[in-house]
């Protein structure tokens, strides 16, 4: 492709973050504001390449002049669909390409960045989250320019974003203002966002039942909405029967404005390591999230640098496995959480919403 297709030159910056809702959120609080400004110095066109799952809300946000969005799965296993995108961004003719992701994926932010035919090709050194060396070593060859990021275990993913946009703009990162809107609701409602993308990092139902029905019985005046995507109705569904009290169910319902709008007009989200802990991060909202030890410390929890809520608790049982990027050495139940996760107390769950709640 890049031999026969020419690459023409349109006064264009490309700026690629193909990672997944949360760390969308994040990135708006650590450095998309910047780099924004940055992709339209000297009068370019900025044009950010999303991902699918988030990218008319960063249409909406009004940061880039235009939005295109990836499905990263398809482009990873869909042949056609990979060169079709690939066709795409190859005639956008971008003088410049910003790749501001840490945890860069070989077979696809590399990837566009050698396909783009940019003059300028800037992108981070990364981390080894998701590449191997010699992954890194090959794609590191697409890149005009590489800045070098903190690759050490526990730094959270905000702090290797601004050490990214000082690199790149010579000042610090700025936090984007999020406009949301609660949809009318008066702040009396607890969300309740079920999964985590794997079911090994999602706390056990059981428990979770156990604290809903505290809550009801200590708060009745305040309603329990669950959220969550259409994999999730089952989940929300024995939720329900198990907790043995009526909630408002509106698991693969709501758009994803809808799901940003409820976490906005909470009084306190519950939710285990997923995009509605960052949301709600970003927010300044109450929010309990349950975690475990894959990646402990890089995206859970947030520093305390008051530009996230200071009303989190992150809930989690250390053990001396952790930093074991969800390769667990323990067996566990056909859909069943990891050990970690499963370890998390509801005495102390309960706890915890009591002390938020209070606040």
């Amino acid at each position: 492709m890049c031999r026969l297709i020419p690459a023409g030159r349109r006064n264009v910056t490309l700026v690629v973050r193909l990672d997944a809702i949360g760390d969308f959120f994040l990135w708006l609080q650590s450095g998309a504001l910047d780099i924004s400004r940055y992709a339209r110095n000297s009068g370019r066109r900025a044009v950010l390449v999303a991902n699918r799952s988030w990218a008319d809300y960063a249409r909406q946000i009004g940061l880039w002049d235009d939005v295109i969005g990836v499905d990263t799965r398809r482009l990873m296993w869909s042949p056609v669909y990979r060169l079709r995108v690939f066709g795409r961004i190859r005639a956008l003719g971008a003088e410049v390409l910003i790749q501001p992701r840490p945890a860069r994926v070989f077979l696809q932010e590399d990837a566009l960045a050698r396909v783009s035919g940019a003059e300028l090709r800037i992108g981070s050194a990364g981390t080894l989250l998701n590449l191997t060396p010699r992954q890194r070593s090959f794609g590191n060859r697409y890149y005009d320019r590489l800045i070098g990021v903190d690759e050490t275990w526990g730094i959270h993913e905000s702090v290797r974003n601004h050490q990214f946009v000082l690199a790149l703009t010579g000042g610090p990162s700025t936090p984007f203002p999020l406009a949301s809107d609660p949809g009318g609701r008066p702040n009396d409602a607890v969300v309740v966002v079920l999964g985590a993308g794997d079911p090994g990092r999602v706390w056990p139902l059981e428990k979770l039942a156990k604290l809903v029905r505290h809550i009801r019985d200590r708060h009745p005046s305040l309603s329990i909405l669950l959220l969550g995507v259409s994999a999730d109705r089952a989940l929300a569904k024995s939720l329900e029967e198990v907790a043995g009290i009526d909630l408002e169910n509106r698991v693969g319902e709501a758009t994803f404005q809808q799901y940003v709008d409820a976490i906005a007009g909470s009084r306190l989200v519950i939710c285990n390591d997923s995009s509605a802990y960052h949301i709600a991060m970003a927010l300044g909202k109450s929010v309990l999230c349950f975690f475990g030890g894959g990646h402990p410390g890089w995206f859970v929890p947030y520093p305390a640098n008051g530009r996230y809520s200071n009303r989190a608790v992150a809930v989690n049982v250390p053990m001396d496995c952790y930093g074991c990027n969800w390769n667990c050495r323990y067996p566990r139940a056909a859909g069943g959480a990891f050990r970690c996760v499963e370890a998390i107390s509801t005495d102390v769950a309960i706890a915890s919403s009591e002390s938020l709640l209070s606040t």
